[in-house]
């Protein structure tokens, strides 16, 4: 099959998928065979190429040179569930833009038709995903336990983090 035609298919399919979506191959490069849209989105870079020009295109290039351990000691490692197949992932980096970022996802082996034996890897921005955890995937709006949390928050001062409670609830704390 055409390598854009494969592309093509992957777009169509993974581009719908929220997390980043990430390609592999499974050796000591370990090389990177393709990126969704929402990994384009995480790295702040408008096209494939400027990513790939980020990355230098190896796995390696995602992150912070000190956090970087190849995908295969981190399978051998603490870091994932061997009865569900895959391994957690956490790491630091720059965008294009400059801006530092937490990424954190999964990953697992795939023997693929079209590209061989891959690493299929699938990551968020840790700060955004922690950002929208507190609301509602329907509505926006603040979910349940936030909403009630925020409201507590507001009924009692004291109930506050003890930075920013007022000074008369740090004697009633004492008590």
């Amino acid at each position: 099959m055409d390598k854009e035609l494969i592309k093509k298919t992957l777009h169509r399919y993974y581009d719908l998928i929220a997390g980043g979506v990430c390609l592999i191959r499974q050796t000591a490069e370990e090389q990177i065979l393709f990126v969704n849209k929402e990994m384009l989105r995480i790295y702040q870079c408008a096209t494939e190429d400027e990513f790939f020009q980020l990355t230098k295109g190896r796995f390696a290039g995602l992150m912070e040179a000190e956090d970087y351990v190849p995908l295969e000691a981190r399978t051998n490692s603490r870091h994932g569930d061997l009865d569900e197949g895959y391994s957690f992932l956490t790491f630091r980096c720059y965008t294009k833009t400059g801006s530092y970022r937490h990424i954190e996802g999964t990953f697992h082996k795939v023997d693929s038709p079209e590209f061989g034996k891959v690493w299929v890897l699938d990551l968020v921005n840790k700060e955004r995903n922690l950002a929208v955890s507190n609301l509602d995937p329907v509505t926006g709006l603040l979910n349940m336990h936030a909403f009630y949390q925020r409201v507590q928050q507001k009924a009692d001062p004291c109930a506050r983090p003890q930075s920013q409670a007022p000074s008369r609830c740090a004697t009633a704390r004492s008590i």
